[in-house]
């Protein structure tokens, strides 16, 4: 189209190649659908058209960031349900089902106040990282870190549930995640903090963060294998004590 086909340079350096196709076809309808209410009196139609394109641009970069900031949230895809109510939403899932699902209560009661208030907010603005900062009036990295210890809380619990059911060891070195460096931090969980921060090649500050996190993850070990029908094991040192 005469005043679309000119805007497809700039969609192409705003969002990711794989949409710019649907987007451009967004553009067309969009103003095919509206052309009626153009109004000269308002400006040129080249602008006008511009105001399309730019709404739409946004658009697509919005649902683009909600999607990337989800899935970095929590890799739980077989957990969530794929129909009825927060179905592909592990956010929403994680409201709606609190009192339900035995991770969910577990995780929520192990949460501190604000990681719970950035799931939340997550779920109920479908923000992005940037977007739930502002609304909480915090730092990103604030929000990002919040994130990322629930993340981890999801799925140390999922694992010791699993190694439970399936009448396996209950062990924190089992049930920890990959991600974050709480594996690399176990075996020095109970070391003097310079020695263990200078071999795993971190400030003094970072060590204690995951020492406390890691802390955090053996409470959750512990209520789940206090659940088991199986004899607790006998954890070793630097595993669950």
């Amino acid at each position: 189209m005469k005043f679309v086909d000119p805007w497809l340079p700039y969609v192409r350096a705003r969002v990711v190649a794989s949409e710019v196709d649907d987007v451009m076809q967004t553009i067309r309808e969009t103003v095919l659908s509206r052309a009626s209410r153009y109004d000269s009196a308002q400006g040129e139609p080249g602008a006008w058209v511009f105001g399309v394109v730019r709404v739409t641009v946004k658009a697509a970069r919005r649902v683009h960031a909600v999607a990337c900031e989800r899935a970095a949230i929590v890799e739980v895809d077989e957990t969530i349900p794929d129909r009825g109510v927060a179905a592909g939403d592990p956010l929403a899932f994680l409201i709606e089902h609190r009192e339900e699902l035995e991770w969910v209560r577990i995780v929520a009661e192990a949460s501190t106040s604000f990681e719970w208030q950035v799931v939340v907010t997550f779920a109920r603005t479908e923000g992005t990282g940037v977007e739930v900062a502002s609304a909480l009036g915090v730092p990103i990295t604030t929000v990002r870190s919040a994130r990322e210890r629930v993340t981890a809380l999801i799925r140390t619990a999922i694992g010791a549930i699993n190694a439970r059911d399936n009448a396996t060891p209950i062990t924190l070195s089992g049930c920890i995640p990959g991600e974050g460096g709480y594996r690399e931090a176990l075996p020095f969980r109970d070391s003097e903090e310079s020695v263990a921060a200078t071999a795993l090649g971190l400030s003094a500050s970072t060590f204690r963060k995951r020492r406390a996190m890691l802390r955090r993850l053996q409470s959750i070990v512990d209520v789940i294998r206090a659940t088991a029908m199986l004899p607790h094991e006998t954890a070793t040192q630097g595993e669950a004590s």
